[in-house]
């Protein structure tokens, strides 16, 4: 039987989930077409993924960055900006990677799942900020959500438990703390909080 090829959107492309998931479509480009690509900052890095995989579709923070980038890449590639362009990309392809960092891959998560699509989820700020209206785009026919990264496995999981009594979500900034001491820490003294450093 042939093997089908899926198209690959991966927003979040220069972050370390984004490098992980480039690492597979290397060794599976019969597997996978990367089709569509977004990052931050790092436009040298991103116009090399761009020309690296031939992709014609990229979105990118703001227009000074697109006009950057378009210096970069071919004549040819797509360059869409902000949240707006965020969001058609997360319906262009058959698998939609939400690498994108923090409260900016909620517009990804939900026009993804709202377009049907299949969701690699790495971005566990979606469902915490937005669990119902997460939850309620889930239930589009053909959306399938799957965690790609240890923070969102929990979540996810979660998120599919409807009678859930009680879900305790952790920070990646919790070892930093003494132990026993992180329930009674508040959001306002927890963001102030000293760091340990390297």
């Amino acid at each position: 039987m042939p093997t089908v090829r899926r198209s690959v959107a991966l927003l979040g492309a220069t972050g370390s989930i984004g490098t992980q998931t480039l690492d597979v479509l290397r060794r599976e480009p019969e597997l996978f077409e990367l089709v569509a690509l977004s990052g931050g900052e790092q436009l040298g890095e991103l116009a090399s993924i761009v020309n690296e995989f031939h992709v014609t579709r990229v979105a990118v923070i703001s227009d000074a960055h697109r006009d950057t980038l378009a210096q970069l890449v071919g004549a040819n590639v797509d360059i869409v900006v902000g949240d707006e362009g965020l969001s058609a990309l997360a319906a262009s392809a058959d698998i939609i990677v939400n690498a994108v960092l923090g409260f900016a891959g909620l517009p990804v998560t939900l026009s993804a799942l709202k377009a049907g699509k299949r969701l690699a989820l790495a971005n566990k700020e979606s469902l915490i900020a937005a669990a119902p209206l997460v939850a309620r785009v889930r239930s589009t026919p053909g959306a399938t959500m799957l965690p790609v990264d240890s923070n969102t496995a929990p979540s996810t999981s979660a998120s599919r438990a409807h009678r859930a009594r009680r879900v305790t979500l952790t920070c990646d900034d919790c070892c930093s703390r003494p132990r026993g001491t992180v329930s009674r820490v508040s959001s306002t003294n927890f963001a102030a909080r000293p760091r340990p450093t390297p």
